[in-house]
Formats: C-alpha cells, structure tokens, sequence
C-alpha cells in the first residue's frame, strides 16, 4: 500500500496557493503605480506558480517581470530548461517579461532596490548557508514579500542551535508530549528566528503554515512562513494553519474534517 496521503495533492495546492493570492495581491498594487517587479523562485519540477505569475504579465502596461529561477541539480535543470513557452525567447507575448534560468545554488538579490519577491522553496533544514542567503540585506528592500520553506523535524543539527534552542524552551515551557514535540511549533522557531533580522527592515510575518503532506514513517513535517514590509498586507494579522499534522486521540473522520477546514482556510485567504 502506498504511503502517499489521500491528503497530498490537496495540502499542497493549498501551500501554493497561498503563496499565489499573496503574490497577486502585492503585485496589483505596484503594477498600479506602473513599478517593476524582480522575482526569485526555486521550481524544481513544479513550474505552476511560475506559469501563472508569467501570463499575468500579459495584461500589465508600464510594468515588466524580471523572473530568476534556480536550480543547483543538473539533471533536473537540463530537464526544464526550455520547457515552457515563456522560458523561449522572442515571444510577443511575454514582451514585458526578462526570464533567467539559472543551473546554481539561490543566491541574494543583486539588483532590485524595492519590489522584491523571493520563493525561497529550500523543503530541507533551516541549515546557515541557506539561512544567511535568506537573510542577506541584499533581499530585504523596501516593499518587499519573501517566502521560505523548510522541513520542521530535526533530530541534531549545529548549524540551526538557536532554533533549536527556541523549540526545546518552548517545548519544556508547554510540557510537550514527546511524539509531537519532534516537530511542533518549530514553525514558530523558524519565524522568531528570521524575524529577529527581517524586523529590523520593517518586515513582518504574514503566513506561518505547518504540513505533512503525506504519511507514513518517512513524512516529513514541513512549514512555510512569509514576511512583508508592503503596506498591501497588515501586521497582526499572520495566516496561522496546520495541515495534516500531529493528532494522537482523534478519529480518522475529525482528523478530516479538521483537514478540510484548514486546507480552505488557506485556499480562499
């Protein structure tokens, strides 16, 4: 029997599609005063997000798209590298679209000095090399929306002490129970962990989500969390979601329906 979740398909549409709807509601507003955008994503195989941001340009005047894509693995980069229509080229219909696809690790903004989007879609730990590109000041310009993912399960890893410091004092503070504390609220570690720096900057925390998007002894608990400084979003009001997580006790029907209201929670927000 297959480990994959019933669930799967769903979460992480619901995932995307956050991070979609916020895109779309920080770029209406700058394509309103006619600005640029400069964007940096981590597709993999999975160009959706890329695909849709794209063919929103058709429309836009007086704005242009500058989209970076990164991808460190070469089989996978090989495998995509002209695969869509708006990676080619000379299309018309792209005409106020720059695209780069770039066969190398995510590295820091290098030119946009307002309107940046990063989708730093990392899926692994929270480790210091991708932490410090995260961080970098280079990203944290005015009117800004940065999205990172990560896994939110850790066994030991030195190079992720203080948010691992975060997850033991508030796992001894709320006498966690031994199986959920594995992973719970490490989400919350991640996000006081970036915000420490992104604060100075004005950014504020706007999506903090916690999945499993499968089951199985190999899933792998995973967390989203995004950050604004752009006046299109308001502070004190973060998207708080979990998905498909830890719930000893419950029956597989409320396990379900709790499920479902969070996955349209995160859909229509």
């Amino acid at each position: 029997m297959s480990d994959k979740s019933i669930y799967a398909n769903e979460i992480k549409t619901a995932t995307r599609t956050v991070v979609l709807n916020q895109y779309r509601k920080w770029a209406k507003d700058i394509f309103k005063r006619k600005q640029d955008i400069t964007a940096y994503t981590l597709p993999a195989d999975i160009w959706d997000f890329e695909q849709t941001i794209a063919f929103d340009m058709a429309g836009i005047k007086g704005s242009k798209l500058d989209l970076t894509c990164f991808e460190r693995n070469r089989k996978v980069y090989k495998r995509n590298k002209n695969s869509r229509h708006f990676m080619l080229n000379g299309c018309e219909y792209y005409h106020n679209l720059t695209f780069e696809y770039k066969n190398e690790l995510m590295h820091p903004n290098l030119r946009a000095k307002k309107n940046f989007f990063m989708w730093a879609d990392f899926c692994g730990l929270p480790k210091s090399l991708e932490m410090d590109m995260l961080l970098n000041e280079r990203n944290l310009v005015d009117n800004s929306l940065i999205f990172v993912t990560f896994a939110a399960r850790w066994r030991n890893c030195k190079t992720i002490d203080p948010i691992l410091h975060a997850v033991r004092e508030d796992r001894f503070e709320n006498d966690l129970n031994p199986r959920a504390c594995k992973a719970h609220h490490s989400s919350d570690a991640i996000e006081g962990h970036i915000y420490d720096t992104m604060c100075d900057f004005g950014f504020f925390p706007i999506v903090n989500i916690q999945y499993i998007a499968s089951k199985g002894s190999g899933a792998t608990p995973m967390c989203l969390v995004g950050f604004s400084n752009s006046k299109v979003f308001k502070q004190n009001s973060t998207l708080r979601q979990t998905i498909n997580w830890f719930r000893d006790g419950e029956s597989k029907e409320a396990r379900k329906e709790l499920n479902y209201r969070s996955i349209k929670a995160c859909t229509q927000w």
